[in-house]
């Protein structure tokens, strides 16, 4: 069976974007990949299952809160395993090599 998977990042207080996807896919499950993942508590995510790792906006409002598990999480989702995060910590605007090497490392497979 086919899951679809909603994937959000960088939402930074726009929920309306956010809303408009959940509503075109009722029975997706979400993931939100930092900075904004407050906006989650702006929609009806009832019935679906939600997961979420902070980015470096959260780590700025929470910061006596921050956790390494709060930044990168292993979940699996029909079988796959998917490493989450929000990339900051692993470089990613200049190489992928650090977050490949973590997806390695966690034996992930996406």
């Amino acid at each position: 069976m086919e899951e679809t998977i909603l994937v959000f990042s960088d939402s930074h207080g726009n929920a309306s974007l956010m809303k408009q996807a959940l509503d075109a896919n009722p029975n997706a499950d979400i993931i939100h990949l930092g900075d904004g993942i407050d906006d989650l508590s702006f929609l009806d995510t009832k019935g679906r299952q939600v997961y979420s790792v902070w980015g470096n906006f959260e780590g700025w409002l929470y910061p006596t809160a921050s956790k390494k598990d709060a930044y990168e999480k292993v979940i699996e989702i029909s079988g796959t395993r998917i490493l989450m995060m929000h990339g900051h910590l692993r470089s990613v605007k200049s190489t992928m090599y650090a977050a490949t090497l973590a997806a390695i490392e966690a034996n992930a497979d996406l």
